[in-house]
């Protein structure tokens, strides 16, 4: 993330993050992880618009055309550009992490009752 690689865009500075990668899912499940932002409010609708986005117009000015991702430097909100708008984008990565975490812990502790049980089962033999 180099400073040569940021641009300006609608009176902010953006800088390219990285591609989709292929465990962030199909269109489907990243359009789950995409928000609105009315603050920064790069839009093609009227009633969300303070600057006229166009998808076009904004990769013609990114520094890097493969890039799906992309950090603004005033807020440090990560966005992905649609055809209408600039949307925050919401990494998955605590998120699975975190269900990770939580289906180990609930398998240790389905295997903890299920050897307590079977050791119960062998006591009473």
């Amino acid at each position: 993330m180099s400073g040569e690689k940021t641009f300006e865009y609608g009176g902010y500075h953006f800088t390219p993050v990285r591609p989709f990668r292929k465990d962030e899912g199909d269109f489907f499940a990243i359009s789950k992880r995409i928000e609105t932002d009315p603050q920064l409010g790069f839009s093609a609708y009227p009633e969300h618009r303070k600057f006229q986005y166009g998808y076009e117009a904004f990769y013609k000015a990114a520094t890097d055309k493969t890039c799906d991702i992309f950090r603004c430097e005033e807020n440090g909100q990560i966005y992905v550009p649609g055809t209408n708008e600039l949307f925050i984008y919401h990494e998955p990565t605590q998120k699975k992490r975190a269900s990770i975490k939580t289906a180990l812990s609930q398998r240790a502790i389905s295997q903890n009752k299920s050897s307590k049980r079977n050791n119960h089962r062998q006591a009473e033999r």
